[in-house]
């Protein structure tokens, strides 16, 4: 009896055994009214024989299906052929491998109402094209590693959208582009780990910088930048020997000197002089303020130095030399009594001198030398306006005032010049407002030019009584002729 196999069933009508020459699995009805499935190889052998449950005359339930070494095949011209297993799992065990083939134009599905598990005892799955392998997953890689591999080699690994847009690719020489990479509006990221981009790189990261190993943004190597960079908080230049370079040949350099400060320095190789400009082009009434600040907490005391401006240069012997400095002191630090002054230096002789000081509640102060404690002009004016002053009042004995002052000659103790002049000490008992005082030692000095009223007064005095003297003499001549010599009368 035949054995058909269609769309609707199976059809079973009785049947003998096969016999041994048989090289394919039979399912067979025989006259026990029960199908059974033999088969057996192609070189012989016994027959395997196995009792299937037959539950009606168009479908059979196999609980085994054993076929031994022979080929198994299920097959339909038309329709679908099903294999449901409504208790458990359907198992297909194949000893050297299991293929599912199409062998025309149709399609091969694959579909579950659950997850649909792949399960490789080795570890590897691959997908072939044409019998060649093109992708290998490994999911038992060395230390916990699911590794994807592509097997041709030169291949690139691209992942797109729906519409064939490109996400993104690995290229075969390590590279991964983003959104087509460089030169495509996109992002490189090459194999050696350089990133290139057509676009801008954000990051909304906000870890603050407070070292070369942490922040937002990290190189270990430099950094270039095309065109501006803008830094919205603080810059820091961490090393002790840092230097900003200005201009396409640096020919202007800010260095870092250790726990010292900053150099500004000129290239040798320009010709002309450096020049630190400070500049105000807003519509004000001032220019730029140059602060000299010293915060030193609760450590004030008189004569701090708050700022100093020191000029080198190269002596005869090419060594760096100080040739003169300005030097501005707090001279008095009380509250409400404050008082400051400005030391101008040079060096004289080889020797540091402090040529001028400005301030120190006394004006403008020269050093008693007589070389570089020399003031030189066409003149010197003093105010005198008459709206400047009040109560003025005639100068009264101004004679007696002359006659009791000493004009001496002497030698300076600083350098042993010879020069003429009063003691200010014996000056300031008889005129003591042209005397002033620092109350220290070698602190009195006069001004001479004031002097010159009192002369005047003086020696108007002194006329008043030579034309009195005069007139009494006119007197006693009688109407002689009177003829004087330094210290003679002579009446003929």
């Amino acid at each position: 009896m035949a054995t058909q196999l269609k769309s609707d069933g199976i059809n079973l009508a009785e049947s003998s055994a096969p016999t041994a020459a048989s090289d394919h699995g039979v399912i067979y009805v025989k006259a026990d009214g029960h199908a059974y499935f033999s088969s057996v190889g192609g070189s012989g052998g016994d027959v395997a024989e196995t009792k299937l449950n037959s539950q009606s005359a168009s479908s059979v339930a196999a609980d085994d299906i054993n076929a031994g070494d022979a080929a198994v095949s299920l097959s339909t011209t038309s329709g679908d052929v099903t294999v449901d297993s409504n208790a458990g799992a359907i198992s297909i065990d194949g000893h050297t491998g299991v293929t599912i083939a199409s062998s025309n134009s149709g399609n091969i599905s694959i579909d579950s109402v659950a997850e649909l598990h792949l399960n490789s005892t080795t570890g590897d799955i691959k997908f072939q094209d044409g019998g060649t392998d093109q992708l290998a997953l490994d999911l038992d890689g060395t230390g916990g590693e699911v590794i994807m591999k592509l097997m041709v080699d030169s291949d690139d690994f691209v992942f797109q959208q729906y519409d064939g847009t490109e996400v993104f690719r690995v290229e075969d020489n390590g590279d991964f582009d983003i959104a087509g990479g460089l030169g495509s509006t996109g992002v490189t990221i090459s194999a050696a780990g350089a990133i290139s981009a057509d676009g801008r790189i954000v990051t909304d990261d906000n870890t603050p910088a407070t070292s070369i190993t942490d922040g937002s943004l990290q190189t270990d190597g430099g950094l270039s930048v095309a065109l501006d960079a803008v830094v919205g908080d603080d810059l820091y230049l961490l090393s002790d020997g840092a230097v900003i370079h200005f201009g396409a040949d640096s020919d202007i350099t800010l260095t870092h000197v250790a726990d010292s400060g900053l150099t500004i320095q000129q290239a040798t190789e320009t010709t002309a002089e450096p020049v630190l400009t400070l500049k105000n082009t807003g519509d004000l009434a001032s220019g730029p303020i140059l602060d000299f600040v010293l915060d030193n907490g609760a450590g004030e005391a008189n004569d701090d130095v708050l700022g100093l401006v020191r000029f080198y240069g190269d002596d005869a012997g090419d060594n760096a030399t100080l040739f003169a400095s300005i030097k501005a002191l707090s001279t008095n630090v009380a509250e409400s009594s404050e008082a400051g002054s400005l030391v101008f230096s040079a060096f004289v002789g080889g020797t540091e001198r402090e040529i001028v000081v400005i301030g120190d509640d006394a004006g403008l102060t020269l050093p008693n030398a007589a070389t570089y404690g020399v003031a030189k002009a066409l003149s010197f004016v003093t105010y005198s306006d008459e709206t400047l002053k009040e109560n003025i009042q005639p100068m009264n004995n101004a004679l007696d005032k002359v006659k009791s002052l000493q004009g001496v000659t002497y030698n300076w103790k600083s350098d042993g010049h010879s020069d003429i002049g009063f003691i200010a000490q014996d000056v300031e008992k008889v005129i003591p407002e042209v005397v002033a005082t620092t109350g220290e030692e070698g602190g009195y000095a006069m001004d001479y030019a004031r002097m010159t009223a009192l002369l005047v007064e003086g020696m108007k005095e002194q006329q008043a009584q030579i034309e009195e003297l005069k007139s009494v003499i006119v007197k006693l001549s009688n109407g002689k002729t009177i003829s004087a010599k330094m210290g003679k009368v002579k009446l003929s």
